[in-house]
């Protein structure tokens, strides 16, 4: 079973007609078995946040370059390294994790690679027509691929579990408080 699948299995329970209770919220853990697949340790999942039933698309600012998605994200973050944000032009990423096999891509992004913090390659995703951040591929996670939130048709649906790297952020940049911070990476 793959990680869509099982966060849609954990989705299930909650009836569609209705908003998450509080009860519901509290009983969608987010499976050990997925943040041990990604290496992330996350105690809120995507599920408590409400159920996305529908399904995900997105692409690039003149359409050279579109996706769809059929797996639910496994998380959201912002992401606020310095990488990131001079990737974005802005003071972080905000990414929407996805598993890689769950998506079928129309047109080919080109590929940017660079060596993160970590030692580990990281290759960002642009429309070769436009320009358009899509995409991001970490080595270190080869079964997973980062949409940006900005590319999905839909952005509106992005909702942060997390901030990371934080002790990169900006000034002036002001991050909701209510999410979990980390002042580097993803907690393992």
């Amino acid at each position: 079973m793959d990680q869509g699948e099982l966060i849609k299995r954990q989705c299930g329970s909650i009836q569609r007609s209705r908003q998450p209770t509080v009860r519901d919220k509290q009983s969608l853990a987010y499976p050990a078995n997925l943040s041990g697949a990604l290496g992330l340790r996350v105690t809120q999942s995507i599920a408590s946040e409400g159920c996305l039933t529908q399904k995900l698309s997105g692409g690039c600012a003149c359409g050279a370059i579109h996706y769809d998605c059929n797996a639910d994200p496994v998380i959201m973050f912002n992401c606020h390294c310095r990488d990131c944000q001079r990737a974005s032009g802005s003071a972080y990423a905000a990414i929407v994790v996805v598993p890689k096999a769950a998506v079928q891509m129309g047109g080919e992004p080109r590929y940017h690679k660079i060596v993160g913090g970590t030692g580990r390659a990281i290759e960002r995703g642009f429309c070769p027509t436009c320009g358009s951040h899509v995409t991001d591929k970490l080595e270190r996670l080869p079964n997973i691929l980062a949409l940006q939130a900005a590319s999905l048709d839909d952005p509106s649906m992005y909702r942060p579990m997390m901030d990371v790297f934080t002790s990169s952020a900006q000034p002036w940049d002001h991050m909701d408080p209510k999410v979990q911070k980390h002042t580097h990476g993803a907690p393992r």
